[in-house]
């Protein structure tokens, strides 16, 4: 009877220790499911790009001298189809041109001359904003910056762009001397292609000279416009 009792009580003790393990690993198992998926779940949050309306609320001073409050205004009448602008505090108003939230492409005509063009690039690695202040007076010249989506400034080059570029490559040494004088200052203007993911520059030559001095230059010009993507950290000519 005794060993009966003593038999019966291994035997209920190894249940139990076999029990307890199966319960330990089953706990560290389901601790470990949900560490991995909480840590999908940051890294799914964190590497979701901000809105069109958090990078335009978030923009600094330096890139656009707009307050917030005036900011809320200017995207509450945009998007309640009231008016489309509020005063830029210039004695001028500031206006939405385009607001596309999907391609992260916004356009706003900063004042009568200027304006600003935003576009987030999502080739690199990681992701940049590029920025676009352009004044016209008549003819047109911009200046581009390259941030983070912190609005960190980025080092990353403009393109490189000569006034040969936009020129005949057939052109007779005097013609090309001639056509160089009417090229100089260079005055380009830089925009954004959201569906091919490219700078455009367009020359402005024609806001910039007189009629007569346009007239002998066109004949000579390749092309106004020439376009630019993002590889390997710099901006190369786009093939046609």
């Amino acid at each position: 009877m005794k060993h009966a009792n003593f038999a019966h009580t291994h035997v209920y003790r190894e249940s139990n220790v076999s029990l307890f393990s199966y319960a330990r690993m089953k706990t560290t198992l389901l601790r470990s499911f949900l560490m991995v998926s909480l840590i999908s779940v940051a890294t799914s949050i964190v590497a979701k790009p901000p809105t069109l309306k958090q990078l335009f609320m978030s923009m600094p001073g330096s890139v656009l001298a707009l307050d917030s409050a005036r900011r809320s205004d200017l995207m509450a009448y945009y998007f309640d189809k009231k008016v489309d602008s509020v005063s830029n505090g210039m004695n001028g108003y500031i206006h939405i041109r385009l607001w596309d939230e999907n391609a992260h492409h916004l356009i706003l005509q900063t004042s009568r001359r200027g304006t600003l063009e935003l576009q987030v690039f999502d080739k690199g690695n990681p992701e940049f904003i590029a920025i676009s202040k352009t004044v016209c007076a008549p003819a047109c010249l911009s200046r581009l910056s390259f941030y983070t989506l912190n609005w960190d400034l980025l080092s990353i080059p403009s393109p490189d762009i000569h006034a040969s570029d936009f020129l005949k490559t057939t052109l007779s040494a005097y013609d090309s001397t001639q056509a160089m004088v009417w090229m100089t200052p260079m005055f380009v203007r830089y925009s954004f292609d959201a569906s091919r993911a490219s700078i455009i520059a367009t020359c402005d030559q024609k806001d910039f000279l007189g009629k007569s001095d346009w007239k002998g230059l066109q004949p000579d010009m390749k092309t106004s416009e020439l376009r630019f993507i993002f590889h390997q950290g710099e901006w190369k000519p786009a093939s046609k």
